[in-house]
């Protein structure tokens, strides 16, 4: 016979309501890397070479640092349209799904949004998903 033994600490419902200004600072910077990280490895579907010279173009003609992407998201929509036009639209997606991907969202597709709308909508999500488990008030693990 197999026993499991649970052990529950309980957290203040505080807690969600005034983090503790670390870890928000923890949260919002894991989310910005993985910002980054999409901005990187969502268009490799369209070949390295092509993400390269896009962010070349950015930078030369826009003033936008690869770095500085995911702090100036709405700049970088921008310069996706003025440089693709509407291809923007299928470059911006596929950051899009990654993002979400890697937050372990459900990516849904909405007729009419950019990049910065699923940004703002993955911040949301991810916040919302957060502020449940930490009002949930436990957490729990085998022994």
């Amino acid at each position: 016979m197999v026993t499991q033994i649970y052990i529950v600490t309980y957290h203040h419902i505080r807690t969600s309501v005034s983090p503790n200004p670390s870890k928000v600072a923890v949260i919002e910077e894991e989310f910005r890397k993985s910002l980054m990280i999409a901005i990187d490895n969502g268009p490799l579907v369209l070949g390295e070479n092509v993400g390269h010279a896009i962010y070349f173009h950015v930078e030369r003609n826009h003033q936008l640092k690869h770095e500085e992407i995911p702090d100036r998201i709405e700049s970088f929509h921008k310069a996706l349209e003025s440089l693709l036009g509407a291809g923007a639209v299928v470059f911006e997606k596929l950051i899009a799904k990654e993002l979400y991907s890697r937050l372990g969202l459900k990516f849904e597709e909405h007729e009419g949004w950019n990049l910065v709308d699923y940004v703002n909508d993955s911040m949301k999500a991810r916040k919302q998903l957060r502020d449940s488990q930490a009002t949930a008030g436990f957490r729990g693990r085998i022994l």
